[in-house]
């Protein structure tokens, strides 16, 4: 019942945000949006068309998404740069006495000192430094008051131009899938049977390009990205037209390092 009034109040509160954006003919944006919000949120905009929705989080390759609701007649090429998001470099000190840092650290460092969830967006970890997404209103909350990282000191600077934030790493996986099917796929990540893969996607512990999947028979395409939880998020390419001698798709899944 709880988790039905905060699906009502949010979507509500969407609707809202397109009635200013049509009355006011100015953009809104939500916060960074988690996978079932992102449902909803497509699901609302196919019915109207005086708007049109642009989805974004700070880079290409960023997995957590604001929405930007924008009046039709606005340039659907010229929209990222009004998204309110800014990216924050946080490394080290005194690097040679650093902990060895991962992803789930500087995030529980960012919500300790105060920030939502809602408000961060993806920490992109490159050689002992992460790179956050976040929303430009709460930036300054990291800047002035993130100092550590588990025990060690960090430096945080907010980065003047997308050019200086490093692409995504990925570790590859070469496989090859009887189909490009979802229960195969996500065999072929985890390392498990078929059977035991269907029943993470009956769990609803799959989500595919940002949409939870239920359907074992879902085909999957070249570029989704996989998020299975408790395994971690993967890039698919399909490599088409190319098959092993016994027929089977060859295929390479990058996982997000």
């Amino acid at each position: 019942m709880k988790d039905n009034k905060k699906i009502q109040f949010f979507i509500r509160h969407i609707e809202d945000m397109i009635q200013r954006t049509i009355a006011y003919e100015f953009p809104c944006f939500t916060e960074f949006l988690t996978t079932g919000e992102l449902q909803n949120v497509r699901s609302l905009i196919r019915q109207n068309s005086q708007i049109f929705c642009a989805f974004w989080g700070g880079d290409s390759d960023c997995d957590r998404l604001i929405a930007g609701f924008f009046p039709a007649s606005w340039d659907p090429d010229d929209t990222q740069s009004f998204f309110p998001i800014d990216c924050v470099h946080i490394r080290p000190s005194s690097p040679k006495f650093s902990d060895s840092l991962n992803h789930r650290d500087f995030l529980g460092a960012i919500l300790n000192i105060g920030m939502d969830r809602s408000k961060i967006g993806d920490i992109r970890v490159c050689e002992n430094t992460a790179y956050v997404f976040c929303h430009q209103d709460f930036s300054d909350l990291i800047l002035n008051e993130l100092s550590t990282v588990r025990h060690t000191s960090v430096v945080c600077e907010k980065v003047t131009s997308t050019s200086l934030i490093p692409k995504q790493e990925y570790d590859p996986l070469y496989a090859s899938v009887a189909s490009p099917r979802i229960d195969s796929i996500v065999a072929a990540i985890t390392g498990l049977s078929r059977t035991k893969a269907t029943q993470l996607i009956h769990q609803r512990l799959v989500v595919a390009n940002h949409t939870e999947v239920s359907s074992v028979s879902h085909m999957c395409k070249d570029g989704y990205i996989i998020s299975i939880r408790g395994y971690g998020k993967y890039k698919l390419q399909i490599l088409e037209d190319t098959f092993t001698r016994k027929g089977k798709q060859k295929i390479i899944i990058l996982k997000y390092i």
